[in-house]
């Protein structure tokens, strides 16, 4: 049961939709003849007469030139619809809120303005009696710091008076500290030039780093992508021809041809994909070719990979 309402309700919603109610309405103006032969049918017609008339008319009506002229009509019809529904609120919404009150100024009387302006004129009047509150408070407050602070200041001078022979005392001390800081300033300085050279060759190094990780980003993308087109589930039954290789990889084919190193190659091949064993030198061999990759563990490149994964088709089509 739900699944018969999910269904009608599925179907009420793209009835209801502007462009699909549209589509639907197009279709049956456009194609009225198709729907009047569907129900109504001479009594003397058999069922394969009618099924052949109705692939007729399909074939004819619903071709993919027509499907393409209904749909754009489609669109057409709605954006137009929606442009008079623009249009229309447009002009009200201007009427309402330009024209009525533009007329209702020039003719009641010249005394009379806009709500929004006199909002404002409140809106501001408030505001400067609450900036007006506020710095009064300001001003209270100021003048109760002010006698805070005189009878602070008297107690300091007597406090000044005091602390004026250990002041001389300090300055004597001071003078030798600020020797000494001076010879521990230039100390410092060496070190912290030597540190700023340092992070000048960290920040170099980073730099190189985070190029190199953006580059080894792009590179990997590109080999996924690679690799999706040429083993791709969807994509390989496309490489049925070695005509449909590129002209690198047929030539690498015939090189292995003439050297007469395609039998050991498609043996190392499946050794590597069965786990099978295989020799150091057959590796730098094919190495040198482009098809192993020895910069870790010995591994097949991409240019390896498809030639011995199509090696049935070059060898049933290439021709020594």
């Amino acid at each position: 049961m739900d699944f018969f309402n999910s269904f009608f309700q599925n179907v009420k919603d793209k009835l209801t939709n502007p462009f699909f109610g549209t589509l639907g309405f197009i279709l049956i103006l456009h194609h009225w003849e198709f729907w009047y032969t569907l129900f109504n049918f001479d009594a003397d017609c058999s069922r394969v007469e009618k099924l052949a008339i109705l692939k007729l008319m399909v074939a004819k009506d619903f071709a993919v030139r027509n499907l393409l002229e209904d749909i754009f009509l489609t669109v057409v019809f709605v954006l137009a619809g929606y442009l008079v529904v623009f249009g229309t609120r447009a002009l009200s919404l201007s009427f309402d809120h330009k024209l009525m009150t533009w007329l209702t100024k020039k003719v009641v009387s010249k005394n009379v303005v806009l709500l929004e302006t006199h909002r404002e004129v409140v809106q501001e009047r408030d505001r400067y009696s609450e900036q007006y509150e506020e710095q009064r408070q300001r001003v209270r407050n100021f003048s109760a710091n002010l006698d805070e602070q005189t009878r602070q200041i008297q107690e300091k001078d007597k406090l000044i008076l005091t602390e004026g022979a250990k002041v001389n005392e300090l300055n004597i001390s001071n003078a030798k500290v600020t020797t000494e800081l001076n010879r521990e300033k230039q100390k410092n300085e060496s070190l912290q030039n030597a540190n700023d050279e340092k992070e000048t060759q960290v920040d170099r190094i980073e730099n190189e780093y985070n190029k190199s990780v953006v580059y080894m980003g792009e590179l990997e993308k590109e080999l996924y992508e690679f690799k999706t087109i040429f083993f791709d589930q969807d994509k390989r039954y496309g490489w049925n021809s070695p005509d449909k290789f590129p002209l690198e990889i047929l030539n690498k084919v015939h090189e292995l041809r003439d050297s007469n190193e395609w039998s050991h190659f498609l043996k190392l091949y499946n050794a590597m994909q069965n786990g099978g064993s295989f020799s150091e030198n057959e590796l730098l061999k094919f190495k040198e070719s482009g098809l192993i990759s020895l910069t870790s563990d010995p591994k097949l490149t991409i240019l390896g990979r498809i030639i011995g994964f199509y090696s049935n088709i070059f060898d049933d089509n290439i021709s020594m």
